[in-house]
């Protein structure tokens, strides 16, 4: 946020209504607050402010209050722009007094007061209907009587929702076609009353319909349009394949039929921002080193052309001046098609770093299922937080060569979500991975072994799933929202013995059936990354080198003091307190140096990359550290091809994976050393210390792992999802083969074993890299070695600490 001192009055209030608008939409909302009171209140001190401007400044005001759940707040300042303009000559029926009506009623909605909404919908569509400038048809109408009929479907009418919502349908389709947000609008809210009456045939059939028009929409928005209406379109997306996967689960028609459209769907839920970071600011350099930046350029002046000329054809409906016709819009939609065209043939890649398009069902079913016999594919999503629709339970569909079953999770979000912390935290926080010892205090941070047996229960203990699964060595999971920070290693399969005191006792904790120890996982950031890696040739040159690391950056741009203790138990736990959001640290487009270098400094990471150094064999010049742990540094071996030569490569630093940036979407990001900036001196994103998703995308690598270590999750501990899966595609579409990606802080006596264990279990014998890495949990898991020093490596902090993220 910047300093609002530096503004004028005119300045911020010039700018003050998109910018609370991106804020709100994503969700700054400590942003949101802190603008919207202050030009409240500068509005309110102005004498010569009109009514008009300050009903502006009440509703800016009154959109954050009900974002930050305050309604009765929200409510009276939108009661206050209702008098104001009310008394204003002219306004009652002007688009501004429509936007009243229409913002009290969704404040009083939102607090289930539809009843007391009801009224103000009407007076927002008869304003709709008698205003000059819009008319019976017009888009306003259509939504004003939209949200009407929505509004009556909640307050018990359901009768005349229903019929209302049906004409509208249809009116809107023949006058707008089917891919139209009014259309997609009126179809969602149809579809949603339908799925509350318990009519799910009929909502998966009409959501169907706002599902297609949302996709179309997400295809033609050009990647030149604004951050906030791309986001928009992609939350679109999502809650119209949410609503499709939930209706055609509760459906009890036409089950197999169903199943496919629900599997694609399932795909489409998670339109994450770190996503759309990735595929908006990595395209046009990828385009370039793909030698297609002369098709990227003309495709995305076609979109140009096309979104201007369909908002020209919007404006005409009103303005006698402007004039479209359809075979303008034809010739434009031909050479934008060319242009499509022409890119996917120079850069096949291309859309698929675009939009991630759904993989059909019958890929991983039947004889040509890119499955193996012995594998399944999992998805997991713990349901939607704040899903339009009643139902927030998670959903669960495994798939295998022989068949696929598919079913609504036992368990809600917010009870999901509960679990995977209480697990995270008791494998990331201080004193973790503690067990008991003489000569040792009681560990106090414990990992409940309940908590884990539970959880696995509410996503697999179904019995067509156990059917499925029970000859299935090799587990492919692509988890969804919070489950991709889940370490799924560590759930326990069987009702766990020795009770409480058996959770830090190596022997109970050896007797304990963990999932990681009998099934070989594997996680996929999409079920796209399958079908990409599954059809990738591999080069594996001979004569590779063996490994390159980076680790313990100087986040503060100078040098810092020699590491003069490698004790264990501070080791163990480093880098515990959590990072700040990723916008903390970024200005803009580049770092904030300044907020860098608060990041704690990791000093086990230094040991870590040189005992993977010295079991790989590496050379004394491939690992950096300090100040030449930098992003040149990196970009120059990148340059010289050493990166794409060499077999393993590591980081070992802070991931700063989580939250939203109040001027734009935010990439996921490792945090490397920064440069020393002098008076004056610009700070380039190229060299900034900060390692985003995009810039990972652009390296050449041919690497067989990837190892992202001590990328903490979050902030305050709370697992976040989006940005590891943006870092994930970042590598893979760079080269890797696959990651290993620590969930928590790792033990540093542990970590190198174990990820070098895995890579020799994998080289000698031609191991699939997920029984490699199972092979080498279970070969620690069993090492009594640290029994006696309160480390023991039976806890699953020791042998459970990454992830392997490969859809080979």
């Amino acid at each position: 946020m910047h300093d609002l001192n530096n503004y004028t009055y005119n300045e911020t209030s010039a700018t003050a209504g998109d910018l609370i608008k991106h804020m709100l939409r994503t969700e700054a909302l400590d942003d949101a607050d802190t603008l919207s009171k202050y030009v409240l209140e500068n509005a309110r001190k102005t004498k010569a402010i009109e009514d008009s401007e300050l009903v502006n400044f009440l509703s800016m005001r009154a959109a954050t209050d009900m974002a930050l759940n305050n309604y009765p707040a929200a409510d009276q300042l939108f009661t206050e722009a209702l008098e104001l303009l009310e008394r204003e000559p002219g306004g009652e029926y002007s688009e501004t007094q429509i936007a009243a009506y229409s913002n009290l009623a969704y404040s009083l909605e939102a607090q289930s007061r539809y009843t007391e909404a009801t009224n103000l919908r009407r007076k927002a569509d008869d304003a709709a209907l008698n205003n000059v400038l819009f008319g019976p048809i017009s888009p306003t109408r259509l939504e004003t009587r939209r949200a009407l009929a929505s509004n009556l479907s909640k307050s018990g009418d359901k009768a005349k929702a229903e019929q209302l919502l049906t004409e509208l349908l249809s009116l809107s389709q023949s006058i707008y076609g089917d891919e139209n947000e009014i259309t997609i609008a009126i179809a969602s809210s149809l579809a949603h009353h339908y799925f509350e009456s318990s009519q799910f045939d009929k909502a998966y059939e009409t959501g169907l319909l706002a599902y297609h028009g949302t996709i179309a929409l997400l295809d033609k928005a050009a990647p030149s349009v604004s951050d906030d209406d791309y986001l928009k379109i992609a939350n679109d997306v999502s809650a119209a394949a949410w609503l499709v996967v939930k209706a055609g689960l509760n459906s009890a028609s036409n089950k197999t039929g169903k199943a496919k459209m629900v599997f694609e769907a399932l795909q489409m839920t998670e339109m994450s921002s770190a996503g759309l970071a990735f595929a908006r600011n990595s395209l046009r350099g990828l385009a370039q080193n793909a030698g297609a930046l002369n098709e990227y350029t003309e495709w995305q002046s076609s979109k140009r052309d096309l979104a201007l000329f369909d908002k020209l054809a919007v404006a005409s409906e009103t303005d006698e001046k402007t004039s479209t016709t359809p075979s303008q819009r034809q010739a434009l939609e031909r050479k934008t098609d060319q242009a499509r065209k022409s890119l996917a043939d120079k850069f096949p890649a291309f859309f698929d770093l675009v939009r991630t398009a759904p993989v059909p069902l019958n890929r991983f079913v039947g004889k040509a299922s890119l499955l193996k016999s012995d594998e399944a594919l999992i998805i997991v999503n713990p349901g939607k937080l704040e899903s339009s629709i009643a139902d927030n339970t998670g959903v669960v569909f495994v798939a295998s060569q022989d068949g696929w079953f598919a079913s609504n999770l036992m368990s809600g979000h917010d009870s999901l979500t509960g679990s995977i912390t209480k697990i995270h935290r008791a494998l990331s926080g201080p004193g973790s991975g503690e067990t008991l010892a003489d000569g040792f205090d009681k560990p106090l941070n414990v990992f409940d072994r309940d908590t884990a047996f539970n959880l696995y229960q509410s996503l697999f203990d179904y019995p067509e799933i156990t059917s499925i699964l029970a000859d299935k060595n090799r587990w492919t999971l692509a988890p969804q929202g919070v489950f991709l920070s889940l370490p799924f290693s560590a759930l326990v399969t069987e009702k766990p013995e020795g009770a409480a005191a058996g959770d830090i006792e190596p022997n109970a904790l050896r007797n304990t059936k963990w999932l990681g120890l009998e099934k070989a996982l594997a996680l996929v950031p999409s079920i796209k990354a399958i079908d990409v890696q599954r059809n990738k040739t591999s080069i594996n040159p001979q004569g590779r080198d063996p490994f390159f690391g980076l680790g313990d950056p100087a986040f503060r741009g100078i040098a810092d003091p020699p590491i003069i203790t490698d004790n264990q138990a501070q080791s163990a736990n480093r880098g515990t307190d959590g990072p700040n959001p990723t916008s903390f640290y970024f200005t803009d487009k580049t770092a904030n140096l300044a907020n860098l270098a608060k990041l704690s400094r990791l000093e086990g990471t230094d040991g870590e990359i040189r005992a993977l150094a010295k079991l790989l064999n590496a050379d004394p010049d491939a690992t950096v550290f300090q100040l030449n742990a930098t992003e040149a540094e990196l970009n120059k071996r990148n340059a010289s091809g050493q990166l794409a030569n060499t077999r393993v490569i590591a980081f070992a630093t802070h991931g700063l994976l989580s939250g939203k940036n109040s001027a734009t979407i935010i990439e996921p990001s490792l945090a490397l050393t920064p440069p020393t900036k002098m008076p004056g001196q610009l700070v380039i994103p190229s060299n900034d210390g900060l390692l985003t998703v995009s810039e990972a995308a652009l390296l050449n690598l041919n690497a067989d792992m990837v190892i992202l270590s001590a990328c903490d999750t979050a902030a305050g501990g709370t697992p976040d999802a989006e940005g590891l899966s943006g870092l994930a595609k970042a590598f893979l579409y760079a080269g890797a083969r696959s990651l290993l990606v620590s969930h928590f802080p790792v033990f540093d006596f542990a970590a190198p074993k174990l990820t070098f264990e895995a890579l020799r279990l994998e080289q000698a014998n031609n191991l699939p890299t997920a029984v490699a890495m199972q092979m080498s949990m279970q070969k620690m898991f069993e090492d009594h070695s640290n029994d006696l020093d309160g480390y023991s490596f039976s806890h699953p902090k020791a042998w459970g600490s990454f992830a392997l993220i490969d859809g080979r």
